[in-house]
């Protein structure tokens, strides 16, 4: 079988959907018999229920340091392990260099909106040698035993995410970046000046430089009280260097010796693997749990998972134009409370056949073979009536039905498709001349969130409604 698929007016296909939610006929009046358009509206139930999603494909330099505890959502607890980059001349003053004094780990994160919890809890963190080089397999629940045996303790610190030490004429200005700063053991200080003494070429690409040194773990140590994004991961390497003889920035400084900081930070070209749990789950999905709403959870957590009753849409609208299929989601008020999770600011629309690919060879930026659009779709959420809104999802009927034509299936009024509903990151980007928006980058959302999606009452179940507009000519 094959339907053809032909755009509509969208306000035309809204008004349609808004009269009926029985199957309808409204054809035209005006038109010859035989020209006679038929536009026809049906409500269809979705079963939905909770998930677990035990991992995430997160590519990225962004870290999550801490432990959270909802008493809804359960615990979210994060840590991670991360190589570093080690730039083109490490010391920029090579000729007059003297001797490399001290290191530490510097973890940086933004002053606003980079933490969930309470600000003042006592948190704890632990910095290990990493003892076997990172892969690069970037799913979220990397096992730190599998790289790290723990023998090599570089330094430890207790923090909060707000420091009281830190006067307000610093933490007010403009550009101030607070960060969790661990001062590393002196034996690795020793290391790396014995190996720029004695062997130079392992600072001079990243592949050498991974070899002598293989990173660290990132250790949540202690505490249950905060979760904090680390945006900026990097050790400072400072060193001493004697002042230059002819510089006219030095005069009567002759001989003398200063201090400069070198960083080697966590970037896109080096591997970081992010370990996250999510523990307290099981009443998530639990089926009493499930009759009423389902739930989401980020990072990693819980999704939604839908069964699309693919077979009923398409047995239904045979031989016939598919003009809108429409998905919408209530969700649960946000609590007023600060440092609670937040709702996620997107959500996708995804099958779950097509996670694994769609992340990891990141198909959203290859024009002949992008989904979204076509079986993949994005909604933002609206923080005034608290909904996400997919206003047509039709174009998914016509790839799952060219999908059975082509592997010559056939779909019966029974077949399913199960489709994930997952929180997203998206970077949209404007074009300067039209105004219109397109998706530059997709990712798995790396921040912490959680939020109810609210089933309703149809036909006796409780379960998510979709509303379906199809048209055809009469005979």
């Amino acid at each position: 079988m094959k339907i053809k698929f032909l755009p509509i007016i969208a306000t035309l296909a809204t008004a349609f959907v808004a009269c009926n939610d029985t199957l309808t006929d409204v054809g035209s009046s005006i038109q010859p018999g035989q020209d006679q358009l038929e536009v026809f509206t049906d409500t269809l139930g979705v079963n939905g229920m909770t998930v677990k999603v035990d991992s995430i494909y997160a590519k990225t330099y962004y870290g999550m340091l801490g432990s959270y505890t909802d008493k809804t959502y359960g615990t979210l607890e994060s840590d991670y392990m991360c190589q570093f980059y080690c730039p083109t001349g490490l010391i920029q003053n090579p000729s007059t260099f003297v001797s490399i004094d001290s290191m530490d780990l510097e973890l940086g994160y933004a002053k606003k909106g980079s933490w969930l919890g309470d600000k003042l809890a006592p948190m704890g963190v632990s910095v290990f040698e990493l003892n076997k080089a990172l892969i690069e397999d970037y799913y979220t629940n990397a096992d730190p035993s599998d790289f790290c045996q723990k023998n090599i303790l570089l330094g430890s610190k207790g923090y909060s995410v707000f420091d009281p030490t830190v006067p307000d004429s610093v933490s007010s200005v403009e550009g101030y970046y607070p960060s969790i700063v661990v001062k590393l053991d002196q034996s690795l200080t020793d290391r790396f000046a014995k190996e720029y003494a004695n062997n130079k070429s392992s600072f001079e690409n990243l592949n050498n430089f991974t070899k002598f040194f293989k990173g660290v773990y990132v250790e949540h140590a202690f505490g249950r009280g905060s979760i904090v994004n680390i945006s900026q991961t990097q050790i400072r390497l400072y060193y001493t260097y004697k002042l230059d003889k002819k510089g006219d920035d030095h005069v009567g400084l002759l001989d003398s010796t200063a201090v400069k900081i070198t960083y080697l930070p966590v970037t896109d070209e080096v591997v970081q693997m992010n370990h996250i749990a999510n523990t307290d789950i099981s009443d998530l999905l639990s089926p009493e749990k499930n009759k009423t709403r389902t739930y989401l959870k980020s990072p990693a957590g819980v999704a939604t998972d839908l069964s699309i009753p693919i077979g009923k849409m398409i047995t239904d609208t045979k031989g016939a134009q598919i003009n809108s299929l429409r998905l919408q989601f209530g969700t649960t008020r946000p609590s007023a409370e600060a440092n609670t999770f937040k709702a996620p600011p997107y959500i996708m629309f995804i099958p779950k056949s097509e996670m694994k690919s769609f992340f990891e060879d990141k198909l959203y930026k290859d024009k002949t073979k992008n989904p979204i659009g076509k079986s993949v779709f994005v909604a933002k959420y609206d923080s005034l009536s608290y909904t996400y809104t997919f206003s047509n999802i039709a174009p998914f009927i016509k790839t799952v039905a060219e999908k059975y034509e082509k592997e010559n299936k056939t779909i019966d009024p029974s077949t399913i498709e199960s489709v994930h509903i997952i929180p997203v990151a998206v970077n949209e980007v404007q074009d300067p001349y039209s105004g219109q928006t397109s998706i530059a980058a997709v990712a798995n959302y790396f921040g912490p969130s959680a939020i109810d999606l609210l089933k309703q009452e149809f036909n006796g179940e409780t379960v998510f409604k979709t509303s379906l507009v199809w048209s055809q000519y009469k005979n």
